[in-house]
């Protein structure tokens, strides 16, 4: 009859998978928060951008930048603009995608989008054309979105791809061990 070292192995992998799961999830949100550029305006704020294509900027409700913890449920009345590595405006409108993130004591929600055509230090300005505003922190990401989704499935197939290999191969000594005992039980009845 075979043994039981399927169902330790089984253990095992179930064990092994579910830690991978976390150790991803853990290291990919640390990636991603860290990919979020933080400015506080009003002001003017210096943004090297690597990535040519859509990004995202976020009104942050909650964060510290520089030791400093800023707080405030709206930007009504902000105004945004950047400009381009030779000085040109680039064109600000709305997200592409309303998508939001908290991890980390930070908490954004998309609140305007750009899209650039080549890498460089770009420009962007945060001011209150109609007076005073409170102080915020704007949040500026490229591709977020999609890594938090793709952060999401690796981590539940990693969770699930691993607790189903243990499933199926519990199950295989499991049925492995009741044909050896049946094979046993019948050499018993014969001889």
């Amino acid at each position: 009859m075979p043994g039981r070292k399927g169902y330790v192995a089984a253990a095992i992998l179930l064990v092994v998978g579910l830690a991978a799961a976390g150790a991803f999830l853990f290291l990919r949100l640390r990636d991603l928060g860290a990919g979020i550029q933080q400015v506080v305006v009003p002001g003017v704020a210096e943004l090297q951008l690597e990535e040519t294509g859509g990004w995202t900027i976020y009104h942050e409700t909650g964060a510290t930048v520089d030791g400093r913890y800023y707080a405030a449920d709206g930007v009504s009345g902000l105004a945004v603009s950047i400009t381009d590595p030779d000085g040109a405006p680039v064109e600000v409108g709305a997200p592409g995608a309303t998508t939001s993130y908290e991890f980390g004591g930070r908490e954004g929600r998309s609140v305007l989008g750009f899209a650039i055509d080549r890498p460089g230090t770009y420009v962007l300005t945060g001011e209150y054309p109609e007076g005073e505003g409170p102080q915020v922190v704007l949040g500026v990401a490229h591709g977020f979105g999609r890594g938090l989704a793709l952060t999401i499935g690796g981590t539940l197939a990693l969770a699930f791809g691993s607790a189903g290999l243990a499933l199926a191969l519990a199950v295989f000594t499991f049925l492995r061990r009741r044909r050896g005992t049946a094979a046993k039980t019948a050499q018993g009845d014969s001889g």
